[in-house]
C-alpha cells in the first residue's frame, strides 16, 4: 500500500497504489454490494536517488523515487471509493467491479533553504547526514525553508497529490529548534486542497 499525507504531518491522506499482500488484508472486510476478488498476493518493487548539498548558508536536497506494486484483481466501486475517497477515474464493469492491474508509482521532492543569518549546515561523513545549524551567537539563527513534494499513480487517471511548504526555524542551540510552516496541499483525485499551519518544537539529546 503506497499511502501519502498531502496537507501536512497531521493532514488528510490520500492512497496512491494498494496490493493485496495478503489474503488476512481482506478477510470479511466485505458484502454483497462491497467486494473485492482476485489475485491475493502482490509484492512492491522501488528504486530511488536522492541528493544534497550545501553551500556557506545555503542548503538543497532532491529525491526521486519510482514504485511497482503489482495487482490483478476486482474492486467493486462502494471498496474502490473506500479505499480511495473518491469514485474511480475509468468504468467499471457492471458485474466485475473495477479492475486494477499493476500500478506504477513515481514521487519526488525538492527542497532548499537559507540560513539568513550566516551559518550552515555541517556534513557527518561518519554518519551519512548533515547536522543541525548551530548558532554563532547567543541570539540563535535563523533559517528560511521552502519545498515541494508530489506522488503519481501513473496507471489510475488523477490520482495524484501535491503540496508546497514554506517555512521559518529558529535554532536556539544545536539541539533546540522552533518550527512554524504554512502547508498548501492539493489532492487532483478528490479535488481537495487542504491548507495547513503548523508549529513544532523539537529538542534532541
Amino acid at each position: 500500500m503506497a499511502d501519502v499525507t498531502y496537507a501536512g504531518r497531521r493532514g488528510p491522506d490520500q492512497l496512491i497504489a494498494l496490493t493485496p499482500g495478503d489474503r488476512s488484508f481482506f478477510v470479511e472486510d466485505f458484502d454483497n454490494d462491497d467486494f473485492f476478488f482476485g489475485d491475493q498476493g502482490g509484492s512492491v518493487n522501488t528504486v530511488g536517488l536522492e541528493l544534497a548539498g550545501t553551500h556557506g548558508p545555503l542548503y538543497a536536497q532532491a529525491e526521486y523515487v519510482y514504485g511497482d506494486f503489482e495487482g490483478d484483481y476486482f474492486l467493486s466501486e462502494i471498496a474502490f471509493e473506500d479505499f480511495f475517497g473518491a469514485p474511480p477515474s475509468f468504468e467499471c464493469d457492471p458485474d466485475f467491479g473495477c479492475y486494477i492491474g499493476g500500478q506504477d508509482v513515481r514521487t519526488w521532492y525538492v527542497m532548499g533553504s537559507w540560513v539568513i543569518t550566516g551559518e550552515h549546515k555541517p556534513y557527518d561523513s561518519k554518519k551519512g547526514v548533515f547536522r543541525s545549524v548551530k548558532p554563532r551567537s547567543g541570539w540563535g539563527a535563523w533559517e528560511l525553508t521552502a519545498r515541494y513534494q508530489t506522488i503519481e499513480n501513473k496507471d489510475i487517471d488523477d490520482l495524484e497529490a501535491s503540496n508546497v511548504t514554506l517555512g521559518v526555524n529558529f535554532y536556539f542551540n544545536p539541539r533546540v529548534r522552533f518550527m512554524l510552516n504554512v502547508v498548501l496541499g492539493d489532492d487532483d483525485f478528490t479535488g481537495d486542497e487542504t491548507d495547513q499551519l503548523a508549529f513544532r518544537a523539537q529538542a534532541s539529546w
